[in-house]
Formats: structure tokens, sequence, C-alpha cells
């Protein structure tokens, strides 16, 4: 979903404060900036994948908070030059300095495992029912239709709490990691796999 306008940015905001809006609890603090920077950098996928972790481990102890400095003249200005700027240069830049915030981002999580106890391995899935399978890939594909990527990655991420089986378990794996990634035809694709076993 490209953003077009100043309305549309403000919009996705107010989507955004509902969708990961989480209470304070006083133990650890994960703090995310999303303002058009670091939402072009990949905030969102990473800040999904923090609720998403935390929620998936109930760590009470840990709050995931999104930053956003709010600047409507300037993020006009960030929108303007964003447009202008997608050139091969620049997104080779974007590239690269997302590589470095990557391997930041990577260390913080080591450093903070020790304490969170984030590597500890995720309880046994119970096995999915074949029913709920077909009608969460029928919901994912409709939502896909409309390009609807968060709609289509909800259903996708009910479906990985359940164990469905190696391969499918894979496939549904793929096609969240493309929903991360924005790249919807190749989630439907993955969907459209387990559609027609």
């Amino acid at each position: 979903m490209k953003i077009k306008s100043v309305a549309e940015l403000n919009d996705l905001k107010e989507k955004s404060a509902v969708k990961y809006a989480v209470k304070e609890n006083g133990g650890i603090k994960i703090v995310v900036g999303m303002a058009t920077c670091g939402i072009a950098a990949g905030a969102k996928p990473i800040l999904a994948a923090f609720c998403e972790d935390v929620k998936l481990r109930k760590l009470d102890n840990v709050t995931v908070a999104r930053y956003v400095l709010v600047l409507s003249e300037e993020e006009a200005r960030a929108l303007e030059a964003a447009a202008k700027s997608n050139t091969p240069d620049c997104q080779a830049a974007c590239t690269e300095g997302f590589t470095a915030f990557s391997e930041k981002l990577r260390a913080l999580h080591e450093a903070l495992s020790g304490v969170t106890g984030l590597n500890v391995q995720a309880k046994e899935r119970e096995k999915g029912a074949p029913a709920l399978l077909k009608q969460k890939i029928k919901t994912a594909l409709a939502a896909a239709g409309e390009f609807d990527t968060d709609g289509c990655l909800d259903e996708v991420k009910a479906l990985l709490a359940y164990d469905y089986g190696e391969l499918t378990d894979a496939i549904l794996k793929d096609a969240a990691n493309a929903l991360r990634e924005f790249d919807i035809d190749s989630a439907a694709e993955s969907l459209n796999q387990i559609a027609a076993e």
C-alpha cells in the first residue's frame, strides 16, 4: 500500500494507534519509532513481530509501544521527498541503513532475551481443525483479493497458533512472511497451495 497524501497517512496512524495500543504495565518497555522514516525503514513489520511475540509468549512484564513524532508540515515534506527519491541509489542507501539497523536490533534481542526469557521455546501447539483451516484460508484469500494485507495476515496468524503439520505450517509461515513484506501475490499463491489440498 503506497501512501499518497497526508490524509491517508493520518488515517493510517489512527488505525495503527488502535491496532498496536498496548497498556503500560511497569515492566520492560520496547519502543518502536513509527514516524514516516521509521515506517520507510521497516518499522511496521518489526512492531507487529514484537507485538505478536510478546502476546504469543504471554510476557506480562513486557510492553511494546510505538513512538510517533507528529509534525504534519514536516510529514508532508517527507512524503514529497519520499516520492521524489524512489531511485535505485536511494533504495540502496535505505537497504544498507536497514541492514545496520537490523543488526543492532538482533543484538538488542540477544541482550533482552537473557532478561525476558524470549529464547524460551513456545509451548507445544494443539492440532488444528481442518474445518478451521479451510475457513481461515478462504477468509484470508478474500482479504488478499481486496488487497487487505493486515486482514489476510490476521487470518494467517490465527492459523499459526495451531499445528497443521510440518508442510502446511511451513506454507503458512511463508505466507505470513510475504505479507509482512507486503507481497500479497506471493502470500496468495502460498495460501492457494493449502486451499488446493
